[in-house]
């Protein structure tokens, strides 16, 4: 959705996951950028939302140019139309009642923020590759009382063939230039990527990381050791640059020998 900043008045609006079951809402950073896309230089809206799809979007009016699945389990739709309505699949329903769907109530990604480096022409973001089994609830709706329209939950059997990753996009093709898989869920964090080259971010283990930014290779990493605060950032003192992030009670930043 955008809106006038001086009137008020909504300008143009894209709506995504329409008319589902299990509808998987979106809390996600929006990236805009302009790139070459078959055509003259474009104003794009870039955006990997939570129902496993990258979308990319003409910012000037909502129109719809790309949208790809990025990930490898989803199972609710067989794609999105030139419309932009999902192609939806009917998922069969199990003895219990309930429906086997990807990705789960968590989606494929979440809020955190993404990143996008101009040098590379790729765009990153974390990736959560995890289904449920939703079942609908039937109760009554009662005032001034918590009421969910159903529950999910995991299928006990693939708890352990849960996969997580670190997502690449080139937006201009919009396929996958790379996945780098991570030993556990990733942290809500934002990825900070930089024009040397490099993609930091920070896992559930508390191990602090740095990759390159066109392949995906870890090439540094630092046990923290701690519960993850805030995302990553960089700044400059003294002439020198530095990456700090926030973990545990503290600060610890990060910067090359001189």
């Amino acid at each position: 959705m955008a809106l006038d900043p001086k009137t008020g008045k909504l300008k143009m609006v894209f709506p995504v996951s329409r008319r589902t079951t299990f509808t998987i809402g979106t809390r996600r950073s929006r990236r805009g950028r302009r790139r070459q896309l078959a055509r003259p230089t474009a104003q794009l809206l870039l955006q990997a939302n939570r129902n496993g799809f990258f979308y990319v979007l003409d910012r000037t009016n909502g129109r719809l140019l790309l949208a790809k699945p990025f990930l490898k389990k989803l199972n609710w739709a067989e794609g999105i139309g030139k419309d932009g309505r999902p192609i939806l699949k009917t998922l069969p329903e199990m003895p219990r009642g309930e429906t086997y769907v990807c990705p789960g109530f968590q989606g494929g990604t979440n809020w955190f923020s993404t990143s996008f480096n101009p040098n590379t022409g790729l765009y990153y973001f974390q990736a959560l590759e995890r289904c449920n089994l939703f079942s609908r609830n039937h109760g009554e709706w009662q005032a001034g009382k918590g009421y969910m329209g159903g529950v999910a939950r995991l299928l006990l059997a693939r708890r352990l063939k849960k996969c997580y990753a670190r997502s690449t996009f080139k937006p201009a093709k919009s396929h996958g230039k790379f996945r780098n898989p991570a030993a556990r869920s990733p942290p809500p964090l934002a990825l900070l990527s930089t024009a040397s080259g490099l993609v930091f971010f920070g896992e559930n283990s508390g191990a602090f990381m740095a990759a390159d930014a066109s392949n995906g290779t870890i090439l540094w990493q630092f046990p923290t050791n701690q519960v993850w605060k805030a995302s990553p950032m960089t700044y400059q003192f003294d002439h020198k640059q530095y990456i700090a992030i926030a973990a545990g009670i503290g600060i610890i930043a990060f910067g090359l020998p001189d």
